[in-house]
């Protein structure tokens, strides 16, 4: 049985995390025919985010900050946020848009529902 993502960074170290993740991530993309969902760290890094930007089609969801800090605080399996203030946090979301702005595409989806935020993705993607 394999790790949580709270017991690698625990255990291991958020390094070991990213190494991994980078490493599985970049092997998946290899398959053109398929969605990823990735996290907020991940399209940070370097290697990922260009690959993503020079073969495939990427979407930055973007929210306003309070549901960002709502939705974070809700979910605890998020090693590195839930040790950070709230302050913290807000910059390292800050720092991380400078890069998520890469996206092919940005949603915004405050105010939207799940399936109003998949009809703009959709819309967004049928277009190119």
């Amino acid at each position: 049985m394999g790790m949580t993502v709270n017991e690698i960074f625990d255990n291991k170290s958020e390094t070991f995390f990213r190494y991994l993740e980078e490493k599985i991530v970049v092997k998946t993309l290899q398959n053109k025919n398929c969605v990823i969902s990735l996290d907020g760290g991940a399209f940070f890094k370097e290697k990922i985010r260009k690959e993503i930007i020079m073969n495939h089609t990427s979407f930055w969801l973007d929210c306003n900050s309070k549901t960002l800090l709502k939705r974070i605080r809700k979910n605890k399996k998020r090693p590195l946020a839930n040790k950070l203030t709230n302050k913290e946090l807000l910059e390292l979301i800050a720092k991380r848009k400078k890069n998520y702005i890469k996206a092919n595409f940005k949603i915004n989806c405050d105010k939207f529902t799940k399936m109003q935020i998949v009809e703009n993705i959709s819309k967004s993607y049928e277009a190119i």
